[in-house]
C-alpha cells in the first residue's frame, strides 16, 4: 500500500497494471480517519465512489466500463469537489464526506492506493495545487447571529464598488 499525507487541493495521477485473475484497487482520497472516509474501488467492471462512515458503506457513484488493467487513474480535488478519470471513464462527486449532513471535506487528508495480488502501482504522482488556498482574512467576515449563513456566500455574487462590498 502506498500512502501520502497532503493538505489542501491536489491532483493524483497513477497507473495500475496487472494480470491478476480478479484485478482490483482501492484509492482513498478524502479523510484520514478510517471510520469516515471516501474512496474509489476499481475492478474490471468499473469504478465506484464510496463513502464509509462508522462502518456504513454508501455507493455515491457507479461508473462502469473501465476494462482490465492497465488503469490510468486521475483524481482532482478542488475544495469539496472531486473529479475522477479511469482510462476513458469519468465521474465526479461533491462533498463525499457527507456535506448533506454538515460533514465537510477535511483540509488534511491521507491518500492511499491498495492493489490486489498480481497488480502493481507502476507510477503515482500527487501534486499539491496552489489555487483555492485557505483564506485567513475573509473579505466579508461572519455577521452577527441571524444575519447570514457564512458558509453559503457565493463569491461570484460579491462585487466591490468604490471600496465597498
Amino acid at each position: 500500500m502506498l500512502t501520502h499525507h497532503t493538505s489542501g487541493n491536489f491532483e493524483l495521477d497513477a497507473t495500475v497494471s496487472g494480470r491478476a485473475a480478479s484485478p482490483s484497487a482501492k484509492i482513498t482520497f478524502s479523510g484520514e480517519d478510517p471510520a469516515a472516509q471516501a474512496y474509489l474501488t476499481l475492478d474490471a467492471a468499473g469504478f465506484k465512489v464510496i463513502r464509509e462512515s462508522d462502518g456504513e458503506r454508501t455507493v455515491l457513484r457507479d461508473c462502469p466500463g473501465i476494462g482490465a488493467p492497465p488503469w490510468r487513474i486521475r483524481v482532482l480535488k478542488k475544495g469539496n469537489f472531486f473529479r475522477f478519470w479511469v482510462n476513458d471513464t469519468t465521474g465526479w462527486v461533491r462533498g463525499p464526506q457527507g456535506e448533506w449532513e454538515k460533514t465537510y471535506e477535511p483540509w488534511d487528508t491521507q491518500i492511499s492506493i491498495e492493489v490486489s495480488a498480481g497488480c502493481a502501482v507502476e507510477s503515482c504522482t500527487i501534486t499539491t495545487l496552489p489555487w483555492l488556498q485557505a483564506i485567513t482574512e475573509p473579505v466579508i467576515g461572519k455577521g452577527p447571529s441571524g444575519s447570514h449563513y457564512e458558509e453559503q456566500i457565493i463569491p461570484g455574487a460579491i462585487v466591490q464598488f468604490d471600496g465597498r462590498y
